[in-house]
C-alpha cells in the first residue's frame, strides 16, 4: 500500500476504503453488486465503437458534470438496472486507473438484497443481465479483464479481518465462491 492509503473498518460488515490522493478528475466508476455468492453483470452490446463489446461487465460508466465517484456509480446503477441505493451501502471504494489508462476511476462493492434483485428493470444498454457466480465471473473468458482484477483485489482484501489477522484461504473461498 502507498503512503496515502487508508482503511476504514466498520463492523458487522467490513467496510474498506482505499484512497490514493482524491482525484477531482476521475472519468468514471463501476460497482460489483454482490448477493449470495454471485455478482450482478450484464452482457455489453456487440458494437465495435464501445469499450469491451460483447463482454460481461459490472454496472457503471462515465462521470457526468461534477458528480462525485459515489454519485456517478449510483446514477449508473439507477440508469442501467433501476436500482436506487444510498451511498452508505457502498462497502468498498478503491481508486483505480480507468480502462484507457488515461486517468482515474473508482471501483465500489455493495451487497444486494433479494427484493432489489427482484425489482431490477434492465435499461437500454447491453443485451441482458444476470447474477453470475463470482467464481464463474473470475474465470469467464468473456469477463472484462480489468474488473476481474478489481474484484479479485477486493476478495484478497477480505482475507484480513479488522485486527489484521489473515483468514484461511478456504474460509474466504467458501464465503464468496461456494
Amino acid at each position: 500500500m502507498g503512503k496515502n492509503a487508508f482503511f476504514l473498518w466498520h463492523m458487522p460488515t467490513i467496510r474498506i476504503y482505499c484512497e490514493y490522493g482524491m482525484s477531482d478528475n476521475f472519468t468514471g466508476s463501476s460497482l460489483a453488486y454482490i448477493f449470495n455468492h454471485s455478482v450482478l453483470v450484464y452482457k455489453r452490446d456487440n458494437h465495435h465503437n464501445i469499450p469491451s463489446p460483447g463482454l460481461w461487465d459490472f454496472p457503471g460508466g462515465g462521470r457526468e458534470g461534477n458528480e462525485s465517484p459515489e454519485e456517478c456509480v449510483l446514477r449508473e446503477l439507477k440508469e442501467e438496472f433501476s436500482l436506487s441505493l444510498p451511498a452508505s451501502r457502498l462497502n468498498y471504494k478503491r481508486k483505480v486507473m480507468n480502462h484507457k489508462n488515461t486517468g482515474d476511476a473508482y471501483f465500489f462493492v455493495a451487497f444486494g438484497k433479494i427484493k432489489e434483485i427482484n425489482a431490477i428493470r434492465f435499461g437500454d444498454e447491453g443485451q441482458y443481465w444476470k447474477m453470475m457466480p463470482i467464481n464463474e465471473f473470475l474465470c469467464h473468458p468473456e469477463s472484462v479483464n480489468l474488473l476481474i482484477d478489481r474484484l479479485q483485489t477486493y476478495l484478497d482484501n477480505q482475507m484480513e479481518n479488522k485486527n489484521g489477522a489473515t483468514h484461511h484461504k478456504h474460509e474466504i473461498l467458501q464465503k464468496f465462491y461456494l
